[in-house]
């Protein structure tokens, strides 16, 4: 410390100047500095999302899920893989490793999903997507003895409404049941015009 208190009095110029740039890169540090109330931040996942409308179940995880398991499997970095196999959709997740680099990792999955074939042709691209977690600023809760369906409509139109607002980055519904159309079979007349479920399924 002594050494240093001499070297200050006997080089002021060049103290003055050092204090003078530490300043400076404070400043420039400051201004450039990223902030935001509400962050994103990565939880080190990268999601594959691939639709294949009217398949099964079975269908999905067979015709999709399997084969796109089985080349993104090895990608480097993964540390954990889960997936989900539902009516017309299959949804993979991948946990890498903590200390994986996601450009690189998305860029691993989209060559790696270059390589599956046998994908049914009916089936959309898969789409990769890395997961981040987000802290909503504002939530809106609607309710009301109306049906469900009107309901519905009107948290869309409340959505769109809130996205022109000057400012607001992203709009989100969450809580509502998808629509479904169920249909029931006469089993006479299916018999009668000789045709089979998978044959009606299909034709829907």
């Amino acid at each position: 410390m002594k050494k240093l208190i001499e070297f200050s009095i006997g080089n002021p110029v060049i103290v003055n100047l050092l204090v003078l740039l530490i300043l400076i890169s404070g400043a420039l540090s400051y201004v450039r500095l990223k902030r935001e109330l509400f962050p994103d931040f990565s939880r080190r996942v990268v999601r594959i999302d691939t639709t294949y409308p009217g398949a099964s179940p079975e269908e999905v995880e067979e015709l999709i899920t399997a084969r796109i398991e089985d080349r993104v499997r090895n990608v480097d970095g993964v540390n954990e893989m889960l997936s989900t196999s539902r009516e017309g959709h299959s949804e993979i997740r991948l946990q890498m490793q903590s200390d994986t680099d996601m450009s690189r990792a998305l860029g691993d999955v989209r060559a790696a999903l270059d390589r599956v074939v046998g994908l049914p042709e009916q089936a959309e691209e898969p789409r990769v997507s890395e997961v981040l977690s987000t802290i909503p600023v504002i939530t809106v809760a609607l309710s009301g003895d109306i049906p469900e369906q009107e309901l519905r409509e009107i948290a869309k139109d409340v959505r769109d409404r809130l996205r022109q607002v000057d400012g607001v980055a992203t709009v989100s519904i969450f809580g509502i049941r998808e629509s479904r159309i169920l249909i029931e079979i006469d089993p006479e007349r299916l018999d009668q015009y000789r045709l089979s479920l998978d044959e009606i399924r299909a034709a829907v």
